[in-house]
């Protein structure tokens, strides 16, 4: 357990260096207190000598940090950022990044021509080639164009991520130029070459995506997946299977000295040197970067822990894997890919055992003795490792990726057992080919069966509503999590003396207890919450029952919220909003206000004051009405964005919904004249509070702005509203009607309503609350009469 609050003290001093990001003398204080620690450890204060230890590591590692930051000397090629037309010519230092519509090149550049005169530079720079360029590593080339630092994107911060690795500029060249070739090292240009080879007898002799998979499985290259099926087993929570990881490397290591102990002996230091010497050889192979390496270093420690103490030795031995990663790139605490790897080795280190002779026990009280001791031999090993590795890596993966899968347990279920098959069939074909190809077709159509069966199923399973559901949590909580996980299984797998003694205590064991059995409420209540109301990819049009009140909440496809207007009732409206949105949500994104009636405004405040409104558009501007204005103060006073809109005012999602301001006066809006038209694919909604006759026939001139699929009634299908020629010009299938019959404003008149006759008409005082569900195509209606 030393080694481990060591390095816990290493680590704390790199991440504190970068969050405070002060310039302090680490190295000068690092220093004095090891001098510190020297004088007082002679006299046996061990106390005093480790706390010592601890906080000069933790200045260490601050150091460590500081020093390896990138810096940007002088000549180097980040000065040239942003000056205009540049032309470099450097070295291609790594295997290039192909993708499907571009190349991502890193050039390391000694020379640079620009402002008309050539000097000695020196630095990396990005350079974005064309899809399909004849690039390779070792190649000299030419570049022209306009340096610029990196982009940022929209889901992580891309320009840090190259910071960290020494990159500062960026290029998208107007013209390239190959000058040479063969210009790296040998050794890593014919791994290259043979990892190229193996990827050419992938892709001729299967079909896409089961040769993307079994490239991603066993080369790690998994940059021929087309979007949508990588997005497959992410939504399934089987994105694990697709690259080099842990996980994979797990497996291939299990598989290896499963074969060599039938030769040797299991547990023999034979078995383990060939182990680690096959990993090590297959690592080089398939490129040695920085996530492989990794992959490699923790498979190589779990195949030494059982030689070596077993459980207890695993904590101390990834603290040791920690510390020579951190020391040698500081940086990699940052890394997503280590804090996966890292997280799931420990977990299957410290959990593999117990769940395993929980499964296997159970699966001899299912099928009998002798079957479940077979079926478990089967199932055990692939399936346990994934699941202890999924229950550790969860709160990294909702921390990052705010992503939950709830159809991950079944899928893996279904498809880890036939991993190993894939790595021992593809890895066979694959060698055998380098030998002779065409019995290494025969293995790939052998090794086909497992993948398409692999990809069938993830795929069908990614198409099934909330397969996976956006999960949110605070980030504290989710690091509690994580941090209180860790903690304690360690412990529990370490069990040093004091952990024993805190345990025996009964107090102390029922409030770690209870910890743990509230923390598994909240994680279950947020999961339900998460689950329930996601977005489903339809466009949801509610006509909300607030009685002779114009109110419809709209939820695009990929969940953006608006309301329209609301009612006089906040508690029915609140009720309302929490019966149709997901639990969690406290925000309405758009809110358009088409009248400063009482009976449409009336009961808004309390909702303003409930919910964080985004954006407001006030089609009102001039009101006599004090409601109005108090609506006004609670949405300046939650800072919302306030827009006055105008004739033909557009908002487009990102999902294909728009909405659309119609007028039939070209100078102004007013809550007289009004009107909202929303489009997805071939489904339309007019949205009308009050249309005068007269305003309806300017209308009428713009027959193809008009048309609808649904028509809210006019003016409640009062008298006077709603003319024939009106509904004809409209043409909708479906006509809502809102309506109050103990109201005093006498709605849905006979005579206007007979006009509908033709249409399928909704009213909610008949009805309830009337929702309109389509994908762009066809209409589904639920009512909550049905």
């Amino acid at each position: 357990m030393l080694i481990i609050y060591l390095v816990i003290a290493w680590a704390a001093g790199i991440i504190l260096a970068e969050a405070t990001q002060a310039d302090l003398p680490y190295g000068v204080i690092a220093v004095g207190l090891a001098m510190l620690f020297g004088m007082v450890w002679p006299f046996g204060h061990r106390r005093l000598t480790f706390a010592l230890a601890c906080i000069a590591l933790v200045a260490l590692g601050a150091w460590r940090l500081d020093e390896g930051r990138p810096e940007q000397s002088p000549g180097h090629i980040a000065q040239y950022n942003n000056s205009g037309w540049t032309t470099i010519y450097g070295t291609v230092r790594t295997e290039p990044d192909e993708r499907d519509t571009y190349t991502n090149v890193q050039v390391e550049v000694d020379r640079v021509e620009s402002l008309g005169a050539e000097r000695e530079t020196h630095g990396t720079v990005l350079v974005r080639f064309p899809a399909n360029s004849e690039v390779a590593y070792g190649d000299r080339i030419l570049a022209s164009g306009q340096l610029r630092p990196p982009p940022n994107l929209d889901t992580f911060n891309y320009r840090d991520k190259l910071a960290r690795q020494g990159i500062f500029s960026f290029l998208q060249p107007a013209n390239t130029r190959i000058l040479s070739h063969d210009h790296g090292v040998w050794t890593r240009e014919v791994l290259i070459e043979a990892k190229s080879r193996a990827q050419g007898f992938i892709e001729d002799s299967l079909p896409e995506p089961q040769a993307s998979l079994l490239s991603g499985i066993l080369l790690g290259d998994d940059k021929g997946m087309a979007y949508e099926v990588k997005e497959a087993f992410n939504d399934t929570g089987t994105s694990h299977v697709i690259a080099i990881s842990g996980f994979n490397m797990a497996i291939i290591a299990g598989m290896v000295a499963t074969f060599l102990g039938a030769l040797f002996g299991r547990d023999t230091w034979s078995v383990i040197v060939l182990s680690i010497l096959f990993i090590t050889i297959y690592t080089i192979f398939v490129g040695a970067n920085a996530a492989v390496v990794r992959a490699a270093v923790m498979s190589g420690v779990l195949i030494l822990a059982p030689k070596l103490g077993g459980q207890t030795y695993v904590p101390a031995s990834l603290a040791a894997t920690a510390l020579v990663m951190s020391l040698l790139d500081p940086w990699v605490l940052w890394d997503i890919g280590f804090q996966l790897s890292f997280a799931a080795v420990l977990g299957m280190a410290l959990l593999t055992p117990s769940f395993d002779r929980t499964f296997r026990g159970w699966m001899q009280r299912s099928f009998g003795r002798h079957s479940g001791i077979k079926v478990a031999q089967w199932l055990s090993e692939p399936l346990i490792v994934s699941i202890v590795a999924q229950i550790f890596t969860l709160p990294i993966i909702l921390y990052y990726f705010g992503r939950l899968s709830l159809v991950s347990p079944i899928v893996n279920l279904l498809i880890v057992p036939v991993q190993s098959l894939i790595l021992l069939l593809g890895g066979a074909a694959t060698a055998t080919s380098f030998v002779y190809a065409p019995i290494g077709e025969y293995l790939y159509d052998a090794t086909w069966l497992c993948l398409a069966w692999t990809t069938t199923v993830v795929r069908q399973f990614a198409d099934i509503p909330l397969a996976a559901a956006e999960f949110s949590l605070p980030q504290w909580s989710l690091i509690g999590l994580f941090g209180g996980t860790f903690v304690m299984t360690v412990l529990h797998g370490t069990r040093p003396p004091w952990f024993e003694h805190l345990w025996n205590h009964q107090i102390v064991r029922f409030a770690l207890q209870g910890a743990l059995v509230v923390g598994a409420l909240v994680i279950i209540g947020a999961l339900v919450q998460q689950a329930i109301r996601q977005p489903d990819d339809e466009l949801h049009v509610i006509y909300l029952d607030m009685g002779q009140s114009n109110s419809v909440l709209i939820e695009t496809p990929e969940g953006a919220t608006f309301l329209i207007d609301g009612g006089r009732y906040p508690s029915r409206l609140l009720t309302a909003l929490g019966d149709h949105l997901p639990p969690n949500q406290r925000q309405i994104d758009v809110w358009l206000i088409t009248s400063d009636d009482y009976n449409d405004i009336g009961g808004l405040v309390t909702i303003a004051e409930r919910y964080d409104i985004e954006v407001v558009i006030d089609g009102i501007q001039n009101s006599n009405e004090q409601e109005y204005y108090d609506l006004l103060d609670a949405l300046v006073e939650q800072d919302a964005t306030i827009l006055d809109p105008h004739v033909g005012w557009r908002l487009e999602t990102g999902d294909g919904v728009s909405i659309e301001i119609l007028s039939p006066r070209t100078d102004r809006v007013t809550p007289e004249t009004m009107v909202l038209r929303l489009a997805y694919g071939e489904a339309s909604f007019l949205f009308i509070n009050e249309l005068a006759a007269a305003d309806e026939n300017l209308l009428l001139a713009q027959p193809h702005l008009i048309q609808a699929t649904v028509l809210q009634a006019a003016d409640h299908a009062m008298d006077k509203s709603n003319s024939e020629t009106w509904i004809q010009q409209v043409n909708p299938q479906v006509v809502i009607v809102h309506n109050d019959p103990s109201s005093r404003d006498n709605g849905a008149i006979g005579h206007v309503m007979a006009r509908f006759a033709d249409r399928e008409v909704y009213r909610t005082d008949q009805h309830g609350t009337i929702e309109v569900i389509t994908n762009g195509k066809q209409l589904r209606i639920r009512t909550e009469s049905n």
